[in-house]
């Protein structure tokens, strides 16, 4: 039941959104439907006006984007958010580093990059973890960015967008590795994405907004993408 207005709008009206351990979500919508503003309600970003948030059916308060992270959940916007100049190792464990000499926060530089090494093989991303990431591609940067919110604990994680500027081939590699994290490690994910054709590929169920109101909520097996559309 979540209502957010601003200013002469009311961008969300009641919408209501559920999403289960191991399920890929796919939220869909025109531009101004309400997506990114109800992703924002859930990373703490705004505050919202009326309805409320649950996990695992426990009422909670997310009022800061920290909040949303102390509760596992982590969001991969559309826009890259690395830091160009450091490696891959580095932007992964990026304020969460392995400490050799916590009084002096001095890093712990083989347990960072055997640890990077590690996530990078068991997610089968073939990246080089002292690899500075502007030498990266954008398909590979996107990688990381992945890897970075699976560093930290996660139940929740919301990809806006994620395949924009990936390539074919990139983007079934991306959508391999949102399998395994689903089935091994029942990841509850929200997928935004204006390619419909995607949400049969990847989707397990698919809500649809419209004008700041939720439309409904399909099995993916049972919506087609003329429907969807």
């Amino acid at each position: 039941g979540i209502v957010k207005r601003f200013p002469g709008v009311l961008a969300l009206d009641h919408v209501d959104f559920e999403l289960q351990p191991g399920e890929v979500h796919a939220l869909l919508g025109e531009n101004g439907a309400g997506k990114s503003t109800l992703i924002k309600v859930l990373s703490g970003a705004y505050t919202f006006d009326e309805g409320e948030i649950l996990i695992k059916g426990k009422k909670v308060d997310i009022l800061s984007p920290l909040d949303a992270l102390n509760r596992n959940l982590r969001f991969i916007y559309q826009e890259l958010n690395l830091v160009q100049q450091m490696d891959v190792a580095r932007n992964m464990f990026l304020g969460v580093e392995p400490i050799l000499v916590p009084a002096l926060g001095i890093v712990n530089k083989r347990q960072l990059y055997g640890l990077a090494a590690e996530y990078l093989q068991r997610y089968h991303m073939d990246l080089d973890p002292r690899e500075p990431v502007e030498n990266l591609s954008v398909t590979q940067q996107k990688m990381i960015e992945i890897a970075k919110a699976l560093v930290a604990k996660v139940s929740v994680l919301v990809l806006d967008e994620p395949t924009d500027v990936l390539e074919d081939r990139a983007r079934h590699e991306l959508f391999e590795i949102i399998r395994r994290l689903k089935s091994e490690q029942e990841i509850g994910f929200i997928y935004i994405s204006h390619r419909y054709a995607e949400v049969h590929q990847l989707g397990d169920r698919v809500t649809i907004l419209r004008d700041g109101r939720r439309v409904g909520t399909w099995p993916i097996a049972e919506i087609s993408l003329d429907e969807i559309i």
